[in-house]
């Protein structure tokens, strides 16, 4: 059905029936919005986009919009909700019409098969659309080979450790960066797995089973160019603790070098983001406009509530760190590095970020945990971590003589 929108701005829209599409009710508000004085302001305003950031929440949570913003002005600033409320006038006036979400823009790489698929939309490690968009092109890659080499009558050629080994020597032959095949190896890895953990779904006999499981065992290229950032040892991360004296600088400290938090981040943390008994923190990251779920550990656990029994009148509410800025976090971190005798070049406040990503990595979890962890953007971003532990081993196994 098609809607004739009033305003400065007047175009036809047409609803999916008795629908609107998240698009189509945003430009009906903004519309409806800018009019009169406003109008001026219709292409510089950030209104329609926190808007629909608002809208997209309610559906993704699958709350009705008038009722969503209670909880939603929890999650992001005070000055985000004026537009929302603004919003849902117009939509209260509209009769509160349904929305549904958008279709998905035509750029979004369509899964290669029914698995890759499956695997996308179900694999819980991934996160978000960039990191799905990434491997479900990595993984397209590999089965647009294997069907090309069946085409060719290489029937045996299949998704197991040997099938994988050949696309990667394909790749290197066609001279694809390191990079990129480790990419894609770390996708066919992570499908593999995804497999094996659902043998109801996809049943398995024990040669194919075996041929999946090894594909665990493909070893990943060398990087030509190592790239990594300087990071503590779990030694020198525990004497860091163990010297620091005051509670406030202990709990900032502890909350960068086990849960990653930026020096901003911490700037802006509240005491009710912190949920002891669940062990979360939720962080407005760099930016971000909605709070992100983060594991707190025990340690950090134990140093803020002994940082908050000596500040009563922050038991409930207010900044964690009132009197912290982005500089006096790097100044304090840089004191503390000195009384331990760990202040040297390649050592910042930063680094105790890049401290709680290089542990995590040596202790065994997997690349896409760590990416959540940190609230990585890109998966490439975490993989610069994963060089100083090779580099340290190779200086420390070879024999003096």
């Amino acid at each position: 059905m098609a809607i004739q929108l009033s305003g400065r701005r007047k175009q036809t829209i047409t609803t999916r029936g008795d629908h609107y599409t998240v698009n189509q009710i945003i430009h009906a508000f903004a519309d409806w919005y800018f009019t009169g004085a406003r109008a001026a302001s219709r292409s510089t305003s950030n209104y329609p986009v926190l808007a629909a950031r608002y809208v997209n929440y309610c559906l993704e949570q699958n709350v009705p919009l008038l009722f969503g913003v209670t909880t939603y002005k929890e999650l992001v600033r005070k000055s985000y909700i004026s537009p929302v409320n603004r919003f849902l006038v117009f939509y209260q006036e509209r009769g509160c019409p349904p929305v549904i979400a958008d279709s998905p823009k035509e750029k979004r790489v369509p899964a290669g098969n029914e698995l890759v698929l499956q695997f996308i939309y179900q694999a819980g490690s991934l996160r978000g659309d960039e990191s799905k968009a990434t491997y479900q092109k990595s993984l397209n890659a590999f089965f647009d080979w294997l069907e090309g080499k069946r085409a060719n009558g290489h029937t045996l050629v299949g998704f197991d450790a040997v099938g994988v080994e050949q696309f990667m020597a394909e790749m290197r032959q066609r001279r694809y960066s390191a990079f990129t095949i480790n990419l894609r190896l770390s996708a066919l890895k992570a499908l593999a797995r995804f497999v094996l953990e659902n043998p109801r779904k996809f049943p398995l006999d024990d040669d194919q089973r075996e041929g999946l499981a090894a594909i665990e065992k493909v070893n990943t290229l060398s990087l030509e160019q190592i790239v990594y950032k300087d990071a503590l040892s779990v030694e020198d991360r525990d004497k860091l603790l163990s010297d620091c004296d005051d509670p406030e600088t202990k709990a900032m400290i502890s909350l960068m070098v086990y849960s990653g938090l930026r020096t901003v981040e911490l700037t802006r943390l509240q005491v009710q983001d912190l949920d002891m008994q669940t062990g979360i923190v939720y962080v407005l990251g760099k930016g971000k406009y909605m709070r992100e779920a983060v594991k707190l550990f025990r340690h950090s656990i134990e140093a803020v509530q002994e940082l908050l029994r000596q500040r009563s009148d922050r038991q409930g509410k207010g900044l964690l760190f009132p009197e912290l800025s982005t500089r006096k976090i790097r100044r304090l971190v840089d004191a503390a590095l000195a009384v331990s005798g760990l202040k040297r070049q390649g050592i910042s406040a930063h680094s105790l970020r890049h401290t709680a990503a290089q542990l995590l990595l040596e202790k065994g979890v997997d690349g896409i945990y760590v990416q959540q962890h940190l609230r990585h953007a890109r998966f490439d971003t975490t993989q610069m971590y994963t060089r100083k532990k090779s580099r340290e081993l190779y200086l420390n196994k070879l024999p003096d003589d």
